[in-house]
């Protein structure tokens, strides 16, 4: 965990500079507002960085029994963003049997010693009012319909990693940054030395998670971020059982797209620069990519969008085949019902590809090569 520390604070110092150069990205209008959210933003992320690091420091002191815990055959669902990914974690987070972080365990909590310690307080007041205000904000209530967020939702891991710098969504704060462009090829273009870094932080968060909530408990994470990261998954977690969502890349594209525009509102005009969707495009022609080499080795199990709603209940026995054992009876009766729910459901996300000056014949050759996915023994094996 030194060189994560150590890569922690440096990132944080890097950041300053990065979000100082990033001011005029949305037009010079738009630089009072991002000169105050980002000073704010700034100091409020390296007062909770200090905070987490003691409780890392503490973790070591007390709960040091955490190293000895093993992460057995986790499940891992990765694939195209705005692909169902969610969704799907959503559903088998209703198994008891699995625990997958949330959004506030990642952002507010990421050590045992915060965890226990928010816990007690909750206790001793009979309410944790971070959550609920949180909850209120008027950016969550935006997002709801593209990707509904809540602070004790089942969300991704890979929000573990901002405390390491290798989080790929500072890229909407600092839309020139390489630094974090290269994330989006993190097999390829980050130096293996970091590499090994931030693996190695991210395993020992998710021993802390075990550790907290049992060690007996089967580990379910999603990170779409995490499908450039593939060799790096497989070599920190080689019985990993790792599912890939995919999608048809000119439906990708628009909501993907789309689904920035609210933090990009966040922090500015709420448009996004030619550049950066054309390098945004190309991230995801390289995911797609990556899934298709990954697939063709076997080593992952590839589930279409469209199955999730009209065939939920055979992709989930699918998943459970993998994982070694079947539902719960308590799960089989929920997925019962989830699967009726998706089958009618209709997502309120509205987009179109003529939004960005875009069209499905541009769309279409741009992923020639990677789309579709010519596997047809991917799931076979």
């Amino acid at each position: 965990m030194l060189k994560a520390f150590i890569r922690s604070w440096i990132g944080w110092l890097t950041l300053g500079v990065e979000l100082l150069s990033a001011l005029p990205a949305e037009g010079w209008s738009a630089v009072p507002k991002r000169l105050l959210l980002f000073t704010l933003g700034w100091f409020l992320f390296g007062l909770l960085n200090a905070m987490h690091w003691l409780g890392f420091l503490f973790d070591e002191i007390f709960f040091s029994g955490y190293r000895t815990v093993r992460i057995l055959r986790p499940i891992s669902i990765v694939g195209i963003p705005r692909s169902g990914t969610t969704y799907l974690q959503r559903v088998l987070a209703n198994d008891q049997r699995f625990t997958t972080l949330t959004l506030w365990e990642c952002v507010f909590a990421p050590s045992i010693t915060e965890r226990f310690l928010v816990a007690g307080i909750g206790r001793l007041s009979g309410l944790i009012r971070l959550p609920r205000l949180i909850n209120r904000s008027r950016f969550l209530a935006r997002m709801d319909t593209i990707h509904q967020l809540g602070m004790s939702e089942p969300e991704e891991d890979f929000l573990l990693l901002l405390w390491v710098h290798a989080c790929f969504l500072a890229v909407i704060a600092c839309p020139g940054s390489d630094r974090f462009w290269r994330l989006a090829r993190f097999d390829e273009d980050i130096p293996a030395a970091d590499r090994h870094a931030v693996m190695h932080f991210y395993h020992r968060c998710l021993q802390k998670h075990l550790y907290y909530h049992g060690a007996d408990r089967r580990l379910l994470s999603k990170n779409p971020s995490f499908t450039p990261m593939l060799a790096s998954l497989r070599g920190q977690f080689p019985d990993a059982v790792v599912v890939a969502c995919v999608r048809e890349p000119f439906r990708t594209v628009p909501s993907q797209l789309s689904s920035l525009l609210p933090a990009f509102a966040l922090v500015g005009r709420g448009t996004l620069s030619d550049d950066f969707q054309r390098r945004m495009i190309g991230a995801l022609r390289d995911y797609y990519g990556d899934i298709a080499r990954f697939a063709s080795e076997d080593d992952l199990h590839i589930v279409e969008m469209a199955r999730l709603n009209a065939e939920l209940d055979e992709v989930v026995a699918e998943i459970f085949t993998l994982a070694g054992h079947g539902p719960s009876a308590e799960f089989g009766e929920a997925l019962a019902a989830l699967a009726s729910e998706g089958r009618n459901y209709a997502s309120a996300h509205r987009y179109t590809l003529a939004s960005f000056d875009l069209t499905e014949d541009q769309i279409r050759r741009s992923f020639d090569g990677v789309w579709p996915l010519s596997l047809p023994s991917a799931n076979d094996g």
